[in-house]
């Protein structure tokens, strides 16, 4: 061909420069896959991330539901225990 010249094993320049567009080529591809893989990963997990913080709030305000119930639950048991002492008092005075 002219133009092309020949190396020692008998390649010329021009299948050397098509041999390096391909494996450039190949690598720009598997990287791209690699890419649209990771990028897919983070999609999913920024999801699950979302809806583990939005579970978190509901159980959060949850425990915060409990606690309150048990402060007046607390509160109704020694005022029970309070009026039952009373009453024995009383019995005991009579």
């Amino acid at each position: 061909m002219l133009g092309d010249e020949f190396n020692t094993s008998g390649v010329t320049d021009g299948d050397n420069k098509r041999k390096n567009r391909h494996d450039i080529e190949n690598r720009l591809v598997i990287l791209e896959s690699d890419l649209r893989k990771f990028l897919a990963q983070r999609e999913t997990l920024t999801m699950q991330e979302r809806r583990a913080r939005k579970e978190e709030s509901r159980i959060q305000i949850e425990i915060e539901d409990k606690v309150s119930q048990l402060k007046k639950l607390e509160f109704e048991i020694q005022e029970l225990e309070r009026q039952i002492q009373k009453l024995k008092k009383e019995l005991n005075v009579l």
